[in-house]
């Protein structure tokens, strides 16, 4: 649910955007999250389990992970300022009330880092870390078309993911964010999940995987082979993965041209598909629908949308 937009202070980077709250539900927690949308159409999100008091210390509200907690001091306390790793343990313990082990926090500074959150600076055999803003050639990486094919004959749904990518930017790109449907999975070993590019199989590990609000599961894609100003590469993921009732929920991760949804279900079968913008509210229809039925008793559902921005949702409905 949202509220009416404001004018504000951007608590990611700091810029002057328009700032909407928001609260969902998601496998039983309450998640309060912030969207900021700036002049030139970028948005922010911030998550808001975490808020700080008029003592200016970071005080916990039930249910916040070790995660969780530790984003929202990068994103409340480190915007222009640098901490060691004792300062970032203090803060901690301050939220939970309790010791936290050294092992704990290194874990999740790690997943900060490849995340790309924040920086790390050695000095005298000591780390220091500072909040890292949004770098601008991370929306020089273009996906021009992608194509999910979602497979509904079987006790457990597959998944097949084909994208086309190209680095329209000057920075080497050596990773690519790619989405797994909502919900939380902890390593590619749960769905099954394999990659691949045109030079080979992309390893993967439970690092690969990403968080971010309200349950969202991402995947960072490690690429085989740098990609260079205009190189391009083509990309595939097949994975299986029990669904929980009711829709399915794709957000995606990066802008795309050309989005294309198949959706392979028994005759008799329907499969509904729409695109959720990233206010939460605002549904659209697909440009194209097409139903294809098979004399195997299949039928083929395919949707098209065109120019797709990262953070929109896409919503599939199967039933009868």
């Amino acid at each position: 649910m949202g509220r009416k937009s404001i004018q504000s202070e951007c608590q990611v980077c700091g810029g002057q955007a328009r700032k909407i709250n928001y609260v969902t539900k998601s496998k039983g927690k309450t998640y309060h999250y912030t969207r900021f949308i700036h002049p030139d159409g970028t948005s922010h999100f911030f998550r808001r389990d975490v808020v700080t008091g008029s003592d200016n210390r970071l005080n916990s509200i039930s249910n916040n992970s070790i995660a969780d907690s530790l984003q929202e001091i990068v994103y409340k306390r480190m915007n222009g300022k640098e901490f060691g790793f004792k300062d970032i343990k203090s803060m901690l313990e301050n939220v939970y009330g309790r010791p936290i082990g050294p092992t704990t926090i290194h874990r999740n500074i790690k997943k900060l880092l490849k995340l790309d959150l924040i920086y790390r600076r050695t000095e005298g055999g000591s780390y220091y870390y500072s909040r890292k803003t949004e770098d601008p050639s991370a929306q020089d990486m273009k996906v021009n078309t992608m194509s999910v094919a979602f497979d509904f004959t079987k006790e457990v749904p597959s998944v097949a993911v084909f994208a086309h990518v190209i680095n329209s930017g000057l920075k080497v790109v050596t990773g690519m964010p790619m989405p797994l449907p909502v919900g939380v999975v902890d390593s590619p070993d749960q769905i099954n999940l394999i990659a691949f590019d045109e030079t080979g199989s992309i390893p993967l590990s439970k690092e690969n995987i990403v968080y971010s609000f309200a349950g969202q599961t991402g995947l960072t894609i490690t690429l085989n082979k740098p990609l260079h100003k205009m190189d391009e590469k083509n990309l595939f993921l097949n994975y299986s993965y029990k669904f929980d009732k009711g829709p399915i929920k794709l957000l995606i991760s990066s802008n795309v041209d050309s989005l294309k949804i198949y959706c392979v279900v028994q005759r008799g079968t329907d499969a509904e598909v729409k695109k959720r913008m990233m206010d939460g509210f605002k549904v659209i229809d697909p440009m194209i629908v097409k139903r294809t039925g098979s004399e195997s008793g299949m039928v083929t559902v395919s949707a098209v949308f065109e120019k797709v921005s990262r953070g929109d949702t896409i919503v599939i409905s199967v039933g009868r």
